[in-house]
């Protein structure tokens, strides 16, 4: 099984090669690597405008480092009107760093962007959050306490319209993943044992047959949204395991079949680029 994932995994990362961002902002010097925002621009890219945004983070367990895991649906959606901006994180392969690290890196990346919507082109009150796998959990952090005990101030951090969660970890406890790497504090980081009582509206796509992070953890994740009046859609693709919606030339039909369910998502918010206010 591990020779499959890493095929998999190789050839997703093989073919994002054609895709490559349009600049690069580093946004926090560590010492281990310098991390930095990949953007994605419009066609026509315009400074005067503000544009809406979508920001992606690559899944990978805290393990694995594949910044590249969203180039493509990053290029679609610029292609569409949107800036998108892929967030580099640090990773245990990689740096040798905890998953809280990498989690603080991602909320780092989110005060950054708060503070350069100007420099960004981008509209605060048009953004959308996207991630994968334990990715999707970091799209989602903003919401924990934990967090916001430890000095991310709701007023620090640019806050999304809607989030994009595909296979994502909401349940960071034995009955979820990651437990055994988070110790102590799974409770206190996993999703769906601290959800605040607003959560944007929220679409989930999972895979019935992941063995990875298990279908009934979005299940019970949507459960707990909708139980506290949120607004949030599960799109089980049935038969498919974790990362079925990555883009490959292999997979590009379930790849298309995502993409299409994301976009329709996304395009039910009526975003539009804007003139900048002089």
């Amino acid at each position: 099984m591990a020779v499959r994932l890493w095929k998999r995994r190789f050839q997703w990362w093989y073919n994002t090669w054609a895709f490559s961002p349009d600049k690069r902002f580093p946004f926090k010097s560590t010492p281990q690597a310098s991390l930095a925002l990949q953007v994605f621009h419009p066609p026509n890219f315009n400074d005067a405008m503000r544009y809406p945004a979508i920001v992606f983070f690559f899944g990978g367990s805290w393990v694995h480092h594949s910044l590249r895991q969203f180039f493509p649906m990053a290029r679609y959606f610029a292609d569409r009107g949107f800036v998108s901006i892929c967030v580099d994180y640090r990773t245990l392969m990689r740096d040798g760093t905890s998953p809280t690290t990498a989690m603080a890196d991602g909320l780092d990346a989110l005060i950054w962007i708060n503070n350069n919507l100007e420099t960004l082109n981008i509209d605060r009150n048009q953004i959308i959050f996207t991630g994968a796998s334990v990715g999707g959990h970091m799209a989602a952090s903003f919401l924990l306490p934990y967090f916001r005990s430890r000095g991310y101030t709701e007023t620090e951090i640019v806050y999304p319209k809607g989030l994009v969660l595909l296979n994502p970890v909401s349940d960071t406890t034995v009955t979820g993943f990651g437990s055994r790497r988070l110790g102590e504090l799974s409770k206190d980081l996993s999703l769906v044992h601290n959800l605040p009582t607003w959560v944007p509206p929220t679409l989930i796509l999972h895979g019935t047959s992941d063995r990875i992070v298990s279908f009934a953890n979005s299940q019970d994740f949507m459960e707990k949204i909708l139980a506290q009046g949120g607004t949030c859609l599960l799109v089980p693709f049935e038969d498919q395991q974790h990362g079925f919606f990555n883009y490959q030339r292999s997979n590009i039909r379930l790849y298309s079949q995502a993409l299409k369910i994301v976009e329709n998502f996304i395009n039910s918010f009526s975003f539009q680029a804007l003139v900048k206010a002089n």
